[in-house]
């Protein structure tokens, strides 16, 4: 479902609809109807309540296939200043990370004293 821009590579207006109605693009009434469900969830109290709200959500979400995967994001790229050190090769991505962060606490430091 589009509702962060930070990692969502479909539907990227509706996801800025959702975010503030007044930038994007309103999705049509189906879309709104999942957004509206998915927002259930987030407000659910009680872990029950929370897993009722999913189980809706999700089959709210099977109607609505939104994508089918059939392309993928752009690769992650990172700068990396001369004076850090032991620097892996690539960035080190796990989840929804805001780019570009992190850092490493071993990349500013030489050796261990």
């Amino acid at each position: 479902m589009p509702f962060q821009k930070a990692d969502i590579f479909f539907a990227m207006k509706w996801s800025e609809w959702y975010s503030n109605h007044a930038t994007g693009e309103e999705p049509p009434a189906e879309i709104k109807t999942l957004m509206a469900s998915y927002d259930k969830v987030n407000a659910a109290v009680s872990d029950d309540e929370r897993r009722e709200k999913m189980k809706e959500f999700l089959n709210l979400s099977a109607d609505n296939f939104l994508n089918i995967g059939i392309s993928r994001p752009m690769p992650k790229y990172m700068m990396v200043s001369k004076d850090l050190k032991n620097v892996v090769d690539g960035i080190p991505i796990t989840g929804n990370l805001w780019h570009p962060a992190p850092t490493l606490t071993q990349w500013y430091f030489d050796k261990a004293n």
